[in-house]
């Protein structure tokens, strides 16, 4: 179909990555890996201090490391925890996490969200919300043609209609919102930019 998603905005996708880092770098990194290594399948990586893990994030195939900050190197793995190298990491698994402290699955499901959001090019295992975004349009783009009927926003902000088509639609544009859990969308028209 013709349903055209728009990326987020560099001030959007800052403003969320700042949001990540706030919340999931230091305190609840535990969800953030968890989310990373359950949706992707790539190994939990603990970095120790002593006998205590002091920050999780996973391991690609390439051998970088991801947390909220997005892709790290070893070298800048501990730099945030006023850690310097070289670093103890090792390899940990769920259970190593949760024998140290509760891990909440909505915060697991947050960093789920906010992850996808951030790096839709990562190589998720599971639908993104994206996707199931982007196939549900198409699906309601197939309606309106077939019924000629459009869902649109008489301005922005304003509840959408349906209104009958004049023959000018294209389909329909699907833009995250600036916190990247949720999508906002609107018909788009024949000669007309977005």
């Amino acid at each position: 179909m013709s349903t055209i998603l728009k990326k987020f905005s560099t001030k959007d996708h800052d403003h969320l990555h700042a949001m990540c880092k706030g919340i999931f770098l230091d305190g609840e990194c535990y969800a953030f890996a968890l989310a990373l290594h359950r949706n992707i399948g790539w190994p939990l990586i603990g970095l120790m201090q002593g006998l205590i893990i002091r920050h999780a994030a996973v391991q690609s195939q390439q051998n970088f490391y991801y947390d909220a900050r997005g892709v790290i190197t070893k070298e800048s793995f501990g730099s945030p925890f006023f850690l310097k190298p070289p670093y103890e990491l090792r390899i940990i698994t769920e259970a190593d996490l949760y024998a140290v402290r509760p891990i909440q699955e909505r915060s697991i499901d947050l960093a789920w969200r906010m992850a996808q959001a951030l790096w839709p090019e990562l190589p998720w295992k599971v639908t993104t919300h994206a996707k199931e975004v982007l196939a549900f349009m198409d699906d309601l783009e197939k309606i309106s043609r077939a019924h000629n009927v459009w869902i649109r926003s008489p301005f922005p902000g304003c509840p959408p209609v349906l209104s009958r088509g004049d023959g000018s639609e294209n389909g329909y544009v699907v833009s995250p919102t600036s916190d990247g859990m949720a999508y906002v969308f609107d018909r788009y028209l024949t000669n007309v930019r977005q």
